[in-house]
């Protein structure tokens, strides 16, 4: 007989932790969280490719308080341009482009003290951990699943 759990707050601390310790044990789950990119990074098989997964590299790599952008590829081939956002090492992924026009943030400017990501282009100011535009209230930076799974991070494409 399976076991089932469920889990709220699945998404962040304890509840994250909780969560992938039942699911190591082979526990069922059922799983809730506000967020559901912070959620879907929870769910990687045994071959991440064919679920949307891409390998952006080690962890270590990722550069400490910083913007990294790149650009990968998913099952289906078709490259996604994505930034990570490095804030004393949370790291978050968003499609690289803003939510005004779609224009790249590569150039972004990152304000630590603040946790504000601000669009070069037309000054849009935009939380760096949650993508929630401050400027324009509703917007939001399309934010991709991201997971590290022994050491190397992983961002969901589909």
């Amino acid at each position: 007989m399976t076991r089932t759990v469920v889990i709220t707050g699945a998404s962040a601390g304890i509840g994250r932790a909780l969560a992938l310790e039942f699911a190591r044990r082979g526990w069922r789950l059922g799983l809730a969280s506000r967020r559901l990119a912070t959620l879907e990074s929870l769910r990687i098989g045994r071959d991440p490719a064919s679920e949307g997964w891409a390998k952006v590299g080690p962890a270590v790599g990722i550069a400490v308080d910083n913007l990294t952008a790149v650009s990968l590829a998913g099952d289906g081939g078709l490259p996604t341009d994505v930034l990570i956002v490095n804030v004393g090492q949370r790291l978050s992924a968003y499609r690289n482009e803003c939510a005004h026009e779609a224009l790249p943030l590569t150039d972004a400017v990152l304000d630590l003290t603040n946790g504000t990501l601000t669009c070069p282009w037309h000054g849009f100011c935009y939380d760096a951990t949650s993508g929630e535009c401050m400027s324009a209230p509703g917007a939001q930076l399309e934010q991709l699943p991201l997971r590290i799974d022994d050491g190397d991070v992983w961002v969901r494409v589909l």
